[in-house]
């Protein structure tokens, strides 16, 4: 499930995480978590993607280097035991970091600063 750093070939402008994503990082693979929160802060307006949910995660999932993961119940059993904060959210998508052994791009100050996962960014 894992791949090489990011790349912009093939589509026709690159996507700012690509920029944001160090060379020779691998990056993660969004979960259903992850889907959904995305959603969630489109929707409270905390983030703009541009484009429709569906649209963007076709579009991110077009690059090899990020492919979907399901949700498992061994990681919705590990986020029950470890939670960076009080969002269900943060602790299931930090769980999954763990599991998969992976880095997060995040600029969360709870996440940052739990020590539950790497960070990157």
């Amino acid at each position: 499930m894992r791949s090489s750093a990011a790349s912009s070939r093939g589509r026709e402008r690159p996507d700012a995480l690509d920029s944001a994503v160090p060379q020779g990082f691998e990056p993660g693979v969004p979960e259903a978590a992850v889907t959904w929160e995305c959603g969630v802060l489109a929707w409270a307006g905390r983030v703009d993607l541009h484009r429709p949910l569906p649209q963007f995660f076709a579009n991110l999932f077009s690059n090899p280097a990020y492919q979907p993961v399901d949700l498992t119940p061994e990681q919705i059993y590990r986020a029950d035991e470890a939670r960076p904060n009080r969002d269900p959210f943060d602790a299931l998508i930090c769980a999954t970091a763990r599991h998969l052994e992976l880095a997060l791009l995040t600029r969360d100050d709870d996440i940052r600063q739990s020590g539950l996962v790497r960070v990157v960014w």
